[in-house]
């Protein structure tokens, strides 16, 4: 493939791409919208100068967009503000949350799409198997669902002691430090204030969850067979794993290769738990005993590491 058929190529994709992604795409773009026209206000506060004039026009053009841009045309924009600019918006960012952070975060989704398709075309050209996939299937999310876990099963010390009593070594000097490093992260109270564990456990109970994409296509390929080209079983998105997918996927009895990860806890992570018959209900048991195992024992190195 030469450089003009790949640019041909990855214009091809990056339409089709857009098209298949247009609900998840505008949603994205509404959110950018909103954002951008926040931190707009916000820049306003700013002693004007050459880099905070420029990239108050760029947020006009992302919260105030010309008729005739296309869902494409955004994207290109978000592509394109790689680097400087998405990081002169991080740098006014005090969290991931707050109104720069939200906007960083959704140019950063939608210039995923651009760079995806970039990757994907640089690759089917490095490696010819890849060109035997010829069609882009959509996977449909289970539902997003509202899980409420119990009070009893909240309790710090309570979930470490079962921890320890399952653990593989059952060395009883490191259980005894794990169990004692806990009260450095959730101390008795002595003034009537709450336990900062306790607090954040509590405000958790109940959790909206959703089962994230490397997941969603790992699930795919297990429940059908599917072959992964050259047996190469390497799940990626646009983003290393989170904590849980990292897990979830090391643990599969199809031995999916060992994806990037940020090793971040993401709460509101779930397995794919839809459409499961008898045969799945066990496979699944057997696997997340596996990762309940591995779980706990990250819990019990990160006592006995006395992080705090």
């Amino acid at each position: 493939m030469n450089s003009e058929t790949e640019v041909k190529a990855r214009e091809d994709v990056f339409q089709r791409a857009v098209q298949i992604c247009s609900p998840r795409l505008a949603f994205y773009k509404e959110e950018l919208r909103t954002y951008a026209t926040r931190c707009r206000m916000e820049l306003r506060k700013e002693l004007p100068d050459d880099s905070v004039s420029a990239l108050r026009s760029k947020l006009k053009k992302l919260s105030e967009p010309r008729v005739s841009f296309t869902l494409a045309r955004i994207v290109d924009i978000c592509y394109d503000m790689r680097g400087h600019e998405v990081d002169a918006i991080k740098k006014r960012s005090t969290n991931s949350k707050d109104d720069f952070g939200s906007l960083a975060h959704y140019i950063g989704r939608l210039g995923a799409t651009r760079s995806s398709v970039n990757t994907v075309v640089r690759a089917m050209n490095e490696v010819p198997s890849l060109r035997r996939i010829s069609v882009i299937r959509v996977i449909d999310a289970p539902e997003v669902r509202f899980v409420t876990l119990s009070a009893e099963d909240m309790v710090p010390y309570e979930i470490v002691w079962a921890i320890s009593k399952d653990s593989v070594s059952q060395n009883t000097l490191a259980i005894q430090s794990a169990l004692h490093n806990l009260i450095y992260l959730d101390p008795p109270s002595t003034d009537g204030s709450d336990n900062s564990v306790r607090i954040a456990l509590a405000a958790r109970r109940t959790i909206q969850t959703r089962v994230h994409a490397e997941l969603q296509i790992g699930d795919y390929f297990s429940r059908r067979n599917l072959d992964f080209v050259d047996g190469d079983k390497y799940i990626g998105c646009s983003k290393p794993a989170c904590y849980f997918c990292y897990i979830w996927l090391i643990s599969h009895n199809h031995h999916y290769v060992q994806p990037a990860t940020h090793s971040k806890i993401i709460p509101g992570c779930r397995g794919p738990d839809n459409h499961i018959n008898e045969s799945g209900v066990a496979i699944l048991k057997e696997m997340y005993t596996k990762m309940t195992l591995r779980v706990g024992q990250d819990i019990l190195d990160f006592l006995l590491n006395g992080r705090t």
